[in-house]
């Protein structure tokens, strides 16, 4: 089972990026034990109006991403998502939130989308309940709320548009619903959230993590001498993408 399942959740910082840009991605991540969660699609949503009080139809989670992929096995994902990232306990991201994403084909993407209009619907109208008085509205809490908008970002449709490059069914997610806040200000406690102001017009959600939350660092040997530009990680903490991924013989890159 290990050759099939890794005890680490990596998160790559290389998407969209070229090296440059993902080193400093990765340095900016470890010096100040931040990760940023981003904006992405979670399917599950039919409609495009905001979630507020009274609907939960957001498109978007903020979220942060993470791979189970064996290093091994990296090789075809790391030609979409890059060479460098940072490998985190999955123990830990467990305890934070971290969740493995909930596969599900196009058929039951449509059934949970028909129960989130279901559940809007009985947010629009009055809802009569034995317990409740004649005519008085249900009101779902925002515990409910939040529960159903976690859910609705750990969905994802499998094989999305016929493309395998959904982390090839690996994928875990923390989702900012998750986690605990601290109120107004950026996290500073371990395994918190926080906001972090806005940027381009949406909220900058964080997550703090622990030093010894990483079990390593991963980048190609063309940085490897850079390391020391990482420095309050150990030198043992730190891998080489080559010798991991591709599997090439380590002397040739020391």
């Amino acid at each position: 089972m290990d050759n099939y399942i890794s005890k680490t959740l990596i998160h790559w910082t290389g998407r969209g990026n070229d090296d440059e840009k993902s080193f400093e991605i990765l340095k900016n991540i470890i010096s100040k034990q931040i990760i940023y969660l981003s904006y992405c699609p979670n399917y599950a949503t039919p409609i495009d109006n905001p979630t507020t009080r009274n609907n939960i139809n957001d498109k978007e989670t903020m979220m942060v991403c993470f791979t189970d992929l064996p290093l091994k096995n990296s090789k075809e994902f790391c030609s979409k998502f890059g060479s460098f990232g940072v490998g985190f306990k999955k123990k830990k991201m467990i305890e934070y939130g971290a969740n493995p994403v909930l596969y599900t084909t196009s058929k039951h993407i449509d059934r949970i989308q028909n129960i989130n209009t279901l559940i809007n619907k009985l947010l629009e109208e009055e809802v009569e309940r034995e317990w409740k008085n004649e005519m008085e509205r249900y009101q779902f809490t925002s515990e409910q709320l939040y529960a159903l908008h976690d859910f609705f970002g750990f969905t994802q449709e499998f094989s999305y548009k016929e493309r395998d490059e959904n982390y090839y069914q690996r994928e875990w997610r923390l989702n900012y619903a998750t986690l605990p806040f601290e109120a107004g200000k950026g996290a500073e406690k371990v395994g918190y959230g926080g906001m972090r102001g806005v940027l381009g017009g949406k909220f900058r959600c964080e997550m703090k993590f622990s030093l010894d939350d990483i079990d390593y660092i991963i980048m190609p040997k063309s940085y490897f001498k850079r390391r020391s530009e990482i420095s309050i990680l150990t030198k043992d903490k730190f891998l080489i993408y080559e010798v991991e991924v591709e599997g090439k013989w380590w002397k040739k890159f020391i």
